[in-house]
């Protein structure tokens, strides 16, 4: 064997054998030698009198013997005949992040990851594309077995990390996991007896990018070239000698601010005023654990504090986790595990964008310009409110509590050796408030009645199963089964109260029966059930052939009577071919797998009672009085029934040279049918729209991983893997096989699209004749008449592109060198368009726009962008924001260090590792303008660079 590293324990005196696995090494008497080789189990050698050695390594099978969580149970990797992907959990430890959702992105193939901007928002994760129109296309969380929650799931506590991707693999879970599923096991007590505690904690700095708004100087040229078109038109020799420069242009435009601006030098940064440029991020979590043969616990508490670019806004989460096991006997064991978090997100101010883009830099928010007077009232052209009013004491309130606990039991029982039933019941609860009070001085009111609301809702349910499993060996055949019985219970229940001018600030939103105009309440009430049974059997000749068949039925309450219930079939089949005789002894081929396999799955993810009439309030006018009556609410589909997915999926799994070169290639193709879609129907019904199985949709694509060591040895070792994904989707069928150009879906084009005008210049001053017969006139918007018919009209839309990202990629970075570590993940996108809605801002004077344009005048005959206007807006602005969103990013970088060996003597510790990391660190390539996010792109802010630096410490 060619590149065994060699090495004389306790020195730095190594080698590596030649092509014909040969070495020479000087080395101590008695000295013993480490060898070391991918692929295989490391060995000492004890050297003696002699000076020849005949060494045998032996394979290392742990990769492919490695447990992989597969829903309902667990599995070697090498009896996998689904597409499971897992995901390497320390990784994601001490990530800056309170959403888990933000570590994935780049770490598996087929995931789409859109990250969160701000503590508190819920990323968008798809895999394998998006199926469905109205249903939820969100994948299914399990932690520990039971459906979870990213909210009270800390990347520290999580053990395990699987990625269900197929049919065969998620059908076991039926119609809730119709979009994938991710299996999360949370960590447990180490065997052992020894009491082991753990803190890992991080502080860091999260660095906001702002979409750059003009500066005074560009703000005041714009304002001066709105005073020429308004003196001189599109006379291009009026502009070249004309006299309005920016002082004129700007006095023309308003007094006040020329005098501010040249006078008083007045040039005030509003951004700077009203958002944070920086804020604190930190976490902590401490864990103490135990396993002894009677009894294991393990209880962990993390705490998370994250701010936000408003100054008024906080984030913090608290969890708290307990995970015991007690052995009563052999035969029989019982568990109990439970998360209570707490998520406190208040402070929330609103949307400011519209109020910020009103501001003027030739104005300050105080009283006649001077801070000791207090702040104005209103700002601006539009005497808008002045926007710092809204961080003013007692403005404005808000308040959000969200409380979540999950409480699961669970209990093995084990009569045999190859038999072991368990049952387990999760009962969850969550509550969450939500009180709000916007004064007449604020952004959300301007000037209006003061607004004040309260929220409160309530989700409580059940999860119950039993599981049967069946595992055992009869010389060359292994046998595999489950059984699984499976109840769920979920209802909620909310209450909405409002009301308008309330008598004082600092009654805020506790009593609104003192608001004097628009008192409103609601209230809402939901109930579902889900019955399931699923068998899946596997079974194994020779450890080469795997068959595995399953089924699942569901029944919903959501469903119409008479397609409540549904069963989802699955089966699968795999050959290791490495395993066969002509490649059990190859030197190049040490692990080679085909897979093939399909599956149905469901999906019923709609809102409760969409099968019945509901009722509404309505007030009525009779005679000069007002009277409450009901009327229908929604049209009852007595028919409405199950969304299916159909998926076919091909994989090869490999490992070259004794897994130095490892992977995986993914092919599938997926069919959804009889789609849960609202139709629209004609006003004489009475009823706007109605839920039906419409449409039929599909998914293909193809995934590969790849894993490359370059280096492997004792001191240094070295990682990469890298991940592409290819999809297509695309509309089939829709209702009586028409397009639904109102909804901008088209059979044959991609399910998400944007379908708009195109822009294919701005009308010149050479264009006038022709810009007339649009009515359009030179420095307007240049839109393509599709079908020449001399005018534009809704039948001229185009398909612009789609949303979703056609190409996914990642590159993954290990290295490893004595008790230093450094990694670092590229992800990039491709081949999809975004839209940024900023620059669909009204193109006039009265507010400032973002900086990167460019506008035409008769002197700058610009394509890009329009002129700008004193107060009406141009047409077709939505064209101006669509942009390719191909990028590629500097994910994350980490660099850490051990100091466990470095202390050995002084104290031992099982870790003490120093780090620091890096997040949305830069751009390599981006298609888009500099000033626009292309994962984040319709915001003035977005995604936030954080670095942090952090310690695991262990004992």
């Amino acid at each position: 064997m060619i590149g065994v590293n060699v090495v004389e324990k306790g020195t730095t005196n190594g080698t590596i054998t030649d092509l014909d696995g040969k070495f020479t090494l000087d080395v101590f008497s008695n000295a013993t030698l480490m060898l070391s080789y991918i692929g295989y189990k490391s060995q000492e050698i004890v050297i003696g009198s002699r000076s020849q050695y005949n060494m045998v390594l032996d394979e290392d099978t742990e990769t492919l013997d490695e447990v992989v969580v597969v829903g309902y149970g667990t599995m070697k990797k090498s009896s996998l005949t689904g597409s499971v992907t897992k995901v390497e959990t320390k990784k994601l430890e001490g990530f800056p992040s309170v959403n888990v959702v933000d570590a994935l992105q780049g770490r598996a193939a087929g995931v789409y990851i859109n990250p969160s901007r701000q503590p508190g928002e819920d990323p968008t994760i798809r895999i394998r594309g998006t199926r469905s129109f109205n249903a939820s296309n969100s994948p299914l969380l399990i932690v520990d077995g039971m459906p979870g929650s990213w909210e009270n799931v800390s990347s520290e506590d999580i053990a395990s990390m699987e990625i269900l991707k197929d049919a065969a693999a998620t059908a076991i879970y039926g119609s809730r996991a119709a979009n994938g599923v991710i299996l999360i096991t949370t960590k447990s007590a180490k065997k052992g007896g020894k009491l082991s505690i753990e803190l890992n904690s991080y502080v860091g700095m999260n660095k906001y990018d702002f979409v750059e708004m003009q500066s005074p100087e560009k703000y005041n040229a714009m304002i001066r070239d709105v005073m020429r078109y308004q003196s001189h038109g599109l006379d291009k020799e009026a502009w070249e000698n004309s006299d309005i420069d920016l002082q004129r242009g700007l006095e023309m435009f308003n007094s006040l601010w020329a005098d501010n601006y040249y006078n008083k030098g007045i040039s005030f940064d509003w951004r700077k005023a009203l958002f944070n440029s920086h804020s604190v991020t930190t976490g902590h979590n401490i864990s103490i654990g135990q396993a002894t043969d009677k009894i294991s616990y393990k209880l962990s508490y993390s705490f998370q504090d994250d701010n936000s670019y408003y100054k008024t806004m906080n984030y913090q989460r608290h969890i708290l986790n307990n995970n015991v096991k007690v052995n009563l006997a052999k035969w029989m064991d019982f568990g109990l595990i439970t998360r209570l978090s707490l998520r406190d997100m208040g402070g929330w101010p609103g949307s400011m964008w519209d109020n910020y883009r009103r501001m003027t830099p030739f104005e300050t928010p105080y009283i006649d310009e001077d801070p000791s007077k207090g702040l104005k009232d209103v700002v601006g052209k539009e005497k808008y409110v002045n926007a710092l009013l809204n961080y003013e004491d007692g403005n404005f309130v808000n308040d959000r509590v969200n409380k979540r606990a999950d409480i699961i039991l669970t209990a093995n029982i084990r009569p045999f050796s190859w038999l072991t039933f368990t049952t387990n019941l999760k009962l969850d609860y969550k509550e969450s408030s939500n009180g709000e009070y916007y004064d007449s001085k604020t952004s959300a009111q301007n000037l209006g009645y003061n607004y004040a609301s309260f929220n409160k809702g309530s989700d409580s349910g059940y999860t119950w199963n039993g599981i049967l499993n069946f595992d055992k060996s009869f010389g060359s055949h292994h046998l595999m089964a489950t059984a699984v019985l499976e109840a769920q219970e979920s209802k909620g229940e909310s209450v909405t109260a409002s009301s308008q001018d309330i008598p004082a600030k600092y009654m805020d939103y506790h009593f609104l029966s003192s608001g004097i105009v628009n008192q409103k309440v609601s209230s809402n009430y939901w109930k579902s059930n889900l019955l399931s049974y699923m068998f899946r059997l596997q079974y194994e000749l020779k450890d080469r052939y795997l068959f595995n068949v399953a089924i699942r039925t569901d029944g919903s309450s959501k469903l119409a009577d008479g397609n409540k219930w549904r069963s989802f079939p699955s089966a699968a089949v795999a050959w290791r071919m490495s395993e066969e005789s002509f490649l059990k002894d190859s030197k190049v081929v040490s692990n080679l797998k085909l897979r093939l396999s399909y599956g149905e799955i469901g999906n019923q993810a709609i809102d409760s009672y969409q099968t019945m009439t509901r009722l509404k309030s309505k007030t009525y006018s009779w005679a000069g009085n007002g009277f409450y009556t009901w009327q229908p609410d929604g049209l009852a589909n007595k028919g409405l029934g199950w969304e299916v997915s159909k998926t076919w999926n091909a994989g090869v799994d490999f490992g070259l040279f004794n897994n130095l070169l490892a992977g995986t290639v993914e092919f599938y193709r997926t069919r959804n049918e009889d789609l849960l879609l609202t139709r629209s129907l004609p006003e004489t019904t009475g009823f706007g729209s109605l839920w039906q199985n419409i449409g039929t949709t599909q998914n293909q694509g193809v995934e590969a991983t790849f894993s490359v060591y370059p280096i492997r040895r004792k001191d240094l070792n070295w990682s990469l893997t890298a991940t592409a994904t290819r999809n297509w989707n695309k509309i089939v069928d829709l209702v009586d096989g028409k397009d639904d150009r109102g909804a901008s879906r088209f059979i044959g084009q991609p399910i998400s699209i944007f379908f708009n005008y195109e822009k294919i210049g701005i009308w010149q001053l050479d264009e006038i004749e022709e810009a007339k017969k649009y009515k359009q006139e030179p420095g307007t918007i240049k839109i393509r008449d599709v079908d020449e018919d001399g005018k534009i009209t809704d039948s001229d839309k185009i398909i612009i592109g789609q949303k979703e990202p056609k190409v996914i990629a990642s590159i993954q970075n290990s290295l490893m060198y004595k008790d230093w570590d450094f990694s670092f993940n590229l992800v990039g996108q491709f081949g999809h368009i975004i839209e940024a809605g900023n620059y669909t801002s009204e193109w006039n004077a009265d507010k400032m726009i973002i900086d990167n344009i460019d506008w035409w005048t008769p002197l700058n005959p610009t394509n890009e962008w329009p002129r700008v206007q004193t107060a009406q807006s141009q047409d077709f602005t939505s064209t101006l924001s669509k942009f390719k969103g191909d990028f590629i990013k500097l994910q994350d970088i980490s660099v850490g260090y051990d100091f466990k060996r470095l202390l050995a003597q002084v104290c031992k510790v099982d870790k003490l590792r120093l780090y620091f990391q890096a997040r949305n660190l830069f751009y390599l390539y981006r298609a888009c303008p500099s000033d626009v996010n292309p994962e984040q792109p319709n915001s003035v802010y977005t995604l936030p660079t954080s670095l942090v630096v952090g310690l695991n410490f262990a004992f």
